[in-house]
């Protein structure tokens, strides 16, 4: 699965694990740390927000820059199909 969200269609895969993950084209309202880089994504920033609602680290979602989503995120998610944005 290589593909992003854009402003139309969000993505839904499967994690390693085989738990639902939606992924999401979002714009920075605030500073967020990317877990791919452990970079910052700046306000206004266009990246990729990672929903996860089964996780089992306390923590539903994530902020990825694109390219970090791209590279690192992206690969290791299965079954990956375009879906209209919410």
């Amino acid at each position: 699965m290589a593909q992003l969200p854009d402003s139309r269609h969000d993505i839904e895969a499967r994690d390693a694990d085989g738990r639902p993950v939606r992924l999401v084209r979002s714009i920075s309202q605030k500073l967020y740390g990317c877990p791919g880089c452990g970079g910052e994504i700046a306000i206004g920033e266009e990246h990729v927000l990672a929903l996860t609602p089964e996780a089992t680290d306390g923590y539903p979602h994530h902020h990825w820059h694109r390219t970090c989503a791209a590279e690192l995120l992206a690969p290791e998610l299965r079954g990956g199909r375009r879906v209209r944005s919410r």
